[in-house]
């Protein structure tokens, strides 16, 4: 079943503020909630009234997205009991609404739940409810072979994204043996990346033309889209500066932001 993931700007009296969430990127949550936050299960995210600027809001239920990792947090005590534990998981998928929805339309609640379950921080949601969520946020759902539904993504247009540094070194990427595949701590059984999107292929051309049109936009030389051509030389794009061939490799996310990135050993 879907679930909820409450993640609220402020809480009352700050008592709970203290979660270390980032929205469509990862999600921290206490251990009673463990087993219901699993990888692959589809999720809503929902935030109450209090608001960061002090004033109050309508709750409302802003973004949809999928579990990814599920990983127990590391700065835990190891002398903690198990059930005073954390845990963190990825996400992937994420799409937030471009038309939050509100808690009530025409003063019913959208979920069917007891008055005490709204703070509840990890709740099931039909499927139903889920559907009916979606459609008032205007998004289109396709139902997969699991009746698990996925948001096709929007494409930003080629020539709307900007280039921005953020850091520019020889030592950004560091080299970690891969972490071997488990479903002790609620890792993805299945191997590989659990952060891969079943939409990788069509965000990553996207990504490659984005560089390409700001490449050939600054008028570099003989700007090439090898990866279009079928060849796989380790990178994506090559331009020559004088002499100087540059090799350009491409990554590109649909979410909010890169926990971290994965390469190939051509790479």
């Amino acid at each position: 079943m879907p679930l909820v993931l409450v993640e609220n700007e402020r809480t009352a009296g700050g008592r709970f503020d203290h979660w270390a969430d980032v929205t469509g990127v990862s999600y921290q949550f206490p251990n009673q909630y463990r087993n219901k936050i699993n990888p692959g299960e589809v999720f809503v995210y929902y935030r109450g009234a209090r608001r960061s600027d002090g004033k109050r809001g309508t709750p409302e239920y802003f973004g949809i997205g999928r579990i990814a990792e599920v990983m127990e947090d590391p700065t835990n005590d190891p002398a903690l009991p198990k059930a005073k534990r954390r845990w963190y998981c990825q996400i992937r998928d994420y799409h937030p609404f471009v038309n939050p929805v509100p808690f009530k339309i025409d003063g019913e609640f959208l979920e069917k739940i007891p008055s005490n379950f709204w703070g509840v921080a990890v709740r099931e949601l039909p499927e139903s409810t889920m559907q009916r969520i979606l459609q008032l946020a205007g998004l289109e759902v396709v139902s997969e072979p699991e009746s698990q539904p996925v948001v096709e993504p929007v494409l930003p247009p080629i020539e709307a994204v900007s280039p921005l540094v953020i850091a520019s070194s020889d030592s950004l990427l560091i080299p970690r043996p891969p972490r071997p595949s488990t479903t002790q701590a609620g890792g993805d059984s299945r191997g590989g990346s659990s952060r891969r999107s079943r939409h990788a292929t069509m965000v990553g051309r996207r990504a490659e033309e984005i560089v390409v049109n700001l490449l050939t936009t600054e008028n570099h030389s003989r700007v090439r889209w090898v990866a279009s051509e079928g060849e796989t030389p380790g990178w994506d794009i090559e331009y020559w500066a004088g002499d100087q061939r540059i090799a350009v490799e491409v990554k590109g996310t649909s979410g909010k932001g890169f926990p971290s990135i994965e390469l190939t050993a051509g790479e």
